[in-house]
């Protein structure tokens, strides 16, 4: 990844990038990702087997079996996968957000964020290929490792969780923005509103009760409950107790998150149409980007929370 970006820097600087610029350069990367990713990594487990380093487990795929374990050949088949899928996710990206062209800075910053996404599940195939049963027995020493191995290929059942998500976050969405203004009756008809640039204030405080009442205060409590059943095991973590015992409870947890939550959603989606020079958008596009922000707030507050009530001097009983 950082090889490419480093290639992108020194032959796109400075230029205005239309969509063929962007879709020629995600073909590419898709393909010299992979090759790059894939030599590495069978390097690399290669090491970690002769070692029995591997993790002992990992799943069992019969359509990464079959695949080769040539290295080249591997990385040809995945390479020419990405180097098609790379491409339509970025056409799909400027058709939905009607963008013409992109001046380097914001190029780049697009580039950084979907090269993350795309190379983990390179990587992520390429070590579930050697990890298969057909490759591993080829070194004689037994694998006590105990990392995961992921499976790259998406379950149905994660497709349906993602639906029962956005069917029930666009729900909430609609009534919080009916009484904060944000959507409108107008007899038998509802309108949404657009978000505009100018108005990113009212977006972020509806999207901070959204996150607070949804987000944070389920998963403060759904943790504090874990811990006081005793499946996730606390942390003598003395030195922090005090800011554990600040929080206390879901209830203030939540409340005394809000500011920073709303401050953090102002920033991220002001900082987004700014950046990338959206001043007014659909309903639509502001839900995919609403939907990043959300995941980045949640990824932030799951690990306070971790913190907070695995630490020691939390009281064990459940204070909703």
């Amino acid at each position: 990844m950082i090889i490419n970006l480093v290639a992108v820097i020194l032959f796109m600087y400075g230029h205005s990038l239309s969509e063929s610029d962007i879709l020629i350069d995600a073909a590419c990367f898709g393909v010299s990702t992979t090759f790059i990713d894939t030599l590495y990594i069978k390097h690399r487990i290669d090491e970690l087997a002769q070692q029995g380093a591997l993790p002992k487990e990992a799943p069992v795929s019969m359509i990464f079996a079959h695949l080769p374990q040539n290295p080249v050949l591997l990385a040809l088949i995945i390479g020419s996968i990405f180097a098609v899928f790379t491409p339509i996710l970025n056409g799909v990206v400027f058709r939905f957000f009607a963008i013409r062209t992109f001046e380097f800075p914001q190029f780049l910053a697009w580039r950084l964020l979907y090269s993350i996404i795309v190379s983990a599940k390179i990587v992520e195939c390429v070590i579930l290929r050697y990890m298969q049963p057909d490759y591993l027995h080829t070194f004689e020493k037994e694998q006590t490792g105990s990392d995961i191995v992921k499976n790259p290929l998406p379950h149905l059942q994660t497709f349906s969780n993602l639906f029962d998500t956005v069917v029930n976050d666009f729900g909430f969405n609609l009534v919080v923005g009916f009484f904060m203004g944000g959507v409108i009756l107008d007899g038998a008809m509802v309108i949404i509103l657009p978000t505009a640039q100018k108005n990113i204030i009212i977006s972020a405080l509806i999207l901070s009760v959204i996150v607070s009442l949804k987000m944070v205060y389920p998963v403060a409590r759904e943790i504090q409950e874990e811990v006081g059943a005793g499946r996730i095991p606390r942390r003598e973590y003395h030195h922090l107790s005090w800011y554990a015992g600040l929080f206390g409870s879901p209830k203030r947890f939540t409340l005394i998150l809000f500011i920073p939550v709303a401050l953090a959603a102002m920033i991220m989606l002001w900082g987004i149409l700014t950046f990338f020079h959206f001043e007014v958008l659909n309903f639509f596009q502001y839900f995919v980007i609403r939907t990043a922000c959300v995941t980045v707030i949640t990824k932030c507050t799951v690990a306070l929370a971790l913190r907070v009530f695995t630490t020691l001097g939390v009281d064990k009983e459940i204070r909703r």
